[in-house]
């Protein structure tokens, strides 16, 4: 009972501990090993620091990693441009982006390298909706999960860091099921004539 009873009291400190993120996670989304948070850490953003979130993610970017693979469901051209840095560098890459994302980056030339496969080691790939999750896996030793809310005041963004290896996996998981709903471009033209919102980071 003690056991039990210690397992249920990290469990319930990390949803406390962690409330900013598990808050905005997707319920589908949320299968995610708790007493494995510990090491995380969380970035918020708030009204007073609205950036928070985007400057870790700017700090993420690791051109000395060998791959990184990613779920994009926020269209930010600085961080595309920081992306693309790594991609300078050599870094292997896969991107899957939401709907919005990839019509956005496909419409401007300054971020459409995102959406189209204009190098050997990168590989763009799109999803048919929009969603409100973001990964970000470096090789297989780090990842970074970001969710929001779309509604009230709930689109401030909230982004765990772990090196946690059943973390990881978990990401890589999720990851692979975001993959498997994905569309390579360059196989399956996607028709953009639709029009999309004007949500941004």
């Amino acid at each position: 009972m003690l056991v039990a009873y210690d397992d249920l009291s990290i469990t319930v400190g990390q949803i406390i501990e962690k409330a900013e993120w598990f808050q905005r996670l997707p319920l589908e989304d949320a299968t995610v090993p708790v007493n494995e948070l510990t090491d995380a850490v969380v970035i918020a953003s708030n009204t007073a620091s609205p950036s928070n979130v985007l400057g870790a993610a700017f700090r993420l970017c690791d051109v000395h990693v060998n791959q990184f693979r990613c779920v994009c469901s926020i269209y930010n051209p600085l961080l595309f441009f920081a992306y693309k840095t790594m991609l300078n560098f050599g870094v292997k890459a896969e991107a899957i982006l939401d709907w919005d994302s990839y019509v956005k980056s496909d419409q401007d030339r300054k971020t459409d390298f995102a959406a189209h496969a204009k190098c050997e080691h990168y590989q763009p790939l799109y999803l048919e909706d929009s969603h409100t999750l973001g990964i970000g896996i470096y090789d297989d030793r780090k990842v970074a999960v970001g969710a929001y809310n779309e509604r009230g005041d709930g689109k401030h963004i909230a982004m765990i860091v772990s090196e946690n290896p059943k973390i990881i996996e978990w990401a890589e998981d999720l990851y692979d099921t975001y993959r498997e709903m994905a569309h390579c471009p360059d196989e399956n033209p996607p028709d953009i004539d639709g029009g999309f919102d004007g949500r941004e980071w």
